[in-house]
């Protein structure tokens, strides 16, 4: 299962009539800017905030990796004041080179980074558009590729070997045509048979042995 890195936006932040305790906010005041586009969930400083329909559909589904708390909304704008709910992420995911390696709830923060990541199932209920795919990152010995292709490995999949590992790692943001896969497995010699599916379009980032280390290289077609 991948995960997904969202970006809500920043549409207000904390008001000074919030009540704070021990330096953190234990009765949240937002001030909501007047300029709010409807978006259900959106965040302020150190803070997520959802629209109670949403955060009724998260509660019912089992999501995991969330609360949800009553908080106040200041509101001047012209639309009708929405029901904002407060939402403290408590799951947490660990990433390595734009993989996860660890997830414990549907609902996470990436560790150092302090990003917001959904799983497939939380997504399909948040509804919001993707800045990043994360695929799982699998840790194993053995021999690791990482491979830019202007063509799509789902055209050659039927021809995938037993024991052949392949997953790619998206960027919305990415303009670009080209897709970069990471090809992992035991047996090197099914991995290169593989690649030979590959057109000439392929290029060949980097290979490493028991550890990724990502190195530039051309991949040559080995039939």
């Amino acid at each position: 299962m991948n995960y997904y890195i969202i970006k809500p936006l920043y549409q207000g932040d904390i008001s000074l009539e919030s009540v704070f305790e021990n330096g953190k906010v234990s009765d949240l005041v937002f001030e909501l800017d007047d300029g709010w586009n409807g978006d259900p969930l959106i965040c302020g400083t150190d803070e997520f905030l959802c629209e109670k329909s949403l955060s009724d559909k998260l509660l019912a589904s089992g999501i995991t990796g969330f609360e949800i708390s009553d908080m106040t909304t200041i509101y001047s704008g012209d639309q009708v004041c929405p029901q904002l709910k407060r939402m403290k992420v408590t799951g947490d995911i660990a990433l390595k080179r734009n993989m996860y390696t660890n997830a414990t709830a549907d609902i996470c923060i990436t560790k150092n980074v302090g990003e917001l990541a959904v799983s497939q199932r939380a997504l399909e209920i948040i509804q919001m558009p993707v800045s990043k795919e994360l695929p799982k990152y699998i840790e194993k010995s053995g021999y690791t590729y990482f491979v830019n292709t202007l063509s799509s490995f789902e055209k050659i999949t039927e021809n995938l070997s037993e024991g052949v590992l392949v997953s790619e790692v998206t960027e919305t943001e990415n303009k670009s045509n080209t897709h970069t896969y990471i090809v992992s497995g035991e047996n090197e010699m099914k991995i290169l048979l593989f690649l030979s599916c590959l057109d000439s379009s392929g290029t060949f980032i980097g290979k490493s042995q028991d550890k990724m280390m990502e190195f530039e290289a051309f991949f040559s077609l080995m039939i």
